[in-house]
């Protein structure tokens, strides 16, 4: 009998971590491990877990990149333009400024959909995780009213002071 393929789910809310088991149930070769954390705190759970042999690790946005420096392959679970719309969808209506901060990964398509929508989202492209509180201080200081954001950027965010929509992946960008 062949062996397992043995996954470490590193995924930054508790959603995600239930999307991956029920995706996980379909695929009986798969043996998965899913841990809640985001950046630092993923890599901790990351580095504690590394014993038990994992063919390779799932993660999501930030998380994944700091995953990189783990000596497994990473797997990242990409934001789909669906998941982007979602988020544009449940800003509309919203009164006041709207701004979406993010990595280019996710701007450059947020952009695209803005455009074909006719959204009025000012996006912010950050190309590290230092330039976030930065970004998101100028834009509590220009008086934006909700930014559209990752894990990482809603945490700041709110610690800030500003309301914020956060961007999940949806089962779909969770399946590929």
């Amino acid at each position: 009998m062949d062996s397992p393929i043995r996954l470490l789910g590193i995924v930054p809310y508790e959603g995600m971590k239930t999307l991956l088991l029920r995706l996980a149930a379909d695929y009986p070769q798969v043996q998965l491990d899913v841990f809640v954390g985001n950046m630092d705190e993923g890599l901790e759970i990351a580095q504690s877990n590394l014993n038990n042999q994992y063919d390779a690790v799932i993660s999501r946005g930030g998380t994944a990149l700091v995953l990189r420096e783990l000596p497994l392959p990473v797997v990242e679970i990409e934001l789909s333009l669906y998941d982007i719309l979602y988020a544009l969808k449940l800003s509309n209506g919203l009164h006041g400024k709207l701004a979406m901060v993010a990595y280019a990964n996710i701007t450059v398509s947020a952009q695209v959909l803005c455009d074909l929508l006719r959204y009025q989202v000012d996006i912010f492209t950050v190309n590290s995780i230092e330039e976030l509180e930065p970004t998101l201080r100028r834009l509590k200081a220009d008086h934006y009213d909700t930014v559209l954001c990752d894990m990482t950027a809603d945490i700041i965010a709110k610690s800030i002071g500003l309301n914020t929509i956060f961007i999940s992946s949806g089962l779909e960008s969770v399946r590929h």
